[in-house]
């Protein structure tokens, strides 16, 4: 038979694993909620529109503010490949400071950056760059559900990103 110190030290050892489950799980929805809060903070700006794309994610949306319009004559498809250059941040950190929010992909201020093709964005960042033209720029926010498998801009679960954006060259699909 066990003894009492035995059933004590394993009710003790059984305590802190649940409760440590507890804090994770307390951990991962107060990042939820204020993401969502950081996100839906842009809702009032009469600078960002709300931009959907029929298909993806019901009713799911980004903001996004255009800067600069670029060439309306060219569309962005998603068969396309853009050199897409970029800058990443957390928006809660955007939203404390832009100034000192801390960048998670640096690359608007380079020369020259690899293309992409557009299928392989993140879902948020797909929607914009199939809204924008070559030459574009633009503020973009994408909520945490857009944001979900971004090899590119790694980050924990349930973060929203501000991206600012500008397109460079698109290339189209040969048709061979």
């Amino acid at each position: 038979m066990m003894n009492s110190k035995t059933i004590i030290a394993l009710g003790l050892i059984a305590l802190g694993v649940f409760s440590s489950c507890n804090e994770t799980v307390d951990v991962a929805q107060e990042r939820r909620a204020t993401n969502e809060k950081a996100f839906h903070a842009f809702a009032d700006s009469t600078d960002f529109q709300r931009i959907t794309q029929p298909g993806i994610a019901g009713n799911g949306f980004i903001y996004m503010k255009v800067t600069k319009k670029g060439d309306e004559q060219v569309g962005i498809d998603y068969t396309d490949a853009v050199t897409l250059f970029r800058d990443a941040y957390l928006t809660s950190d955007w939203i404390k400071s832009n100034l000192n929010a801390q960048h998670l992909r640096q690359t608007l201020d380079l020369n020259s950056i690899q293309q992409e093709t557009v299928a392989s964005l993140p879902t948020g960042l797909r929607i914009a760059v199939e809204h924008l033209h070559p030459g574009a720029e633009a503020s973009v926010v994408v909520p945490w559900y857009f944001n979900v498998n971004n090899a590119t801009e790694p980050t924990q679960s349930y973060t929203s990103l501000y991206y600012r954006i500008r397109i460079g060259s698109v290339i189209k699909p040969s048709a061979n």
